[in-house]
């Protein structure tokens, strides 16, 4: 799988933390800011006789690491876990009702703050396949934090698209490792 990101010549508006690149043409997009500061944007994208919509997104975190390690810490611990999941769970269902409605088959990828198993991994995976689960191998770690082994990025598809050549590379683009995949 190859990760040069030369020949992209389209990508969709700056707006949030959220944006798609393509080398192939973007005829319609579409964004959403949430009051965090995360977002998501899709793109529909004209490829060969076929079109495709992409999502990319990015929801709200615990950053956990910004709270200051005094006695209201525990507190303080629950209040942004319950927050994180509460957010999480609204933006993972607003987007959910957005990818109900596309007209074209979807490719979803980013950072969901959450693991597999939880209720946000699970709104979003309805109609689409984890791309992890059909072409990865391994844990799929994709965060490098104080919970090791995290998969907390991910890949989606609509069921007619086949993926291939999951891979995580070990580089870090931030905190996070990218997910690749070809379809």
């Amino acid at each position: 799988c190859s990760s040069d990101l030369t020949g992209l010549i389209y990508k969709t508006q700056d707006i949030g933390d959220s944006v798609i690149f393509s080398k192939y043409p973007i005829l319609a997009q579409g964004n959403r800011v949430y009051e965090t500061k995360n977002s998501f944007c899709w793109a529909d994208i004209q490829f060969d006789r076929s079109r495709i919509r992409v999502y990319s997104l990015h929801l709200w975190s615990y950053s956990l690491g910004s709270i200051p390690g005094d006695a209201s810490y525990p507190r303080k611990v629950c209040s942004r876990l319950r927050h994180g999941l509460e957010s999480r769970a609204s933006q993972a269902k607003e987007i959910s009702d957005d990818i109900c409605s596309s007209p074209y088959p979807v490719i979803l990828s980013g950072d969901l703050n959450e693991v597999p198993l939880s209720y946000a991994y699970r709104i979003l995976t309805r109609g689409l396949e984890d791309a992890f689960k059909k072409a990865g191998w391994g844990l799929g770690t994709s965060h490098e934090g104080p919970l090791p082994w995290t998969r907390i990025d991910y890949i989606f598809s609509s069921a007619s698209l086949t993926p291939s050549n999951y891979e995580i590379p070990n580089r870090l683009a931030s905190e996070h490792f990218p997910a690749i995949c070809e379809f």
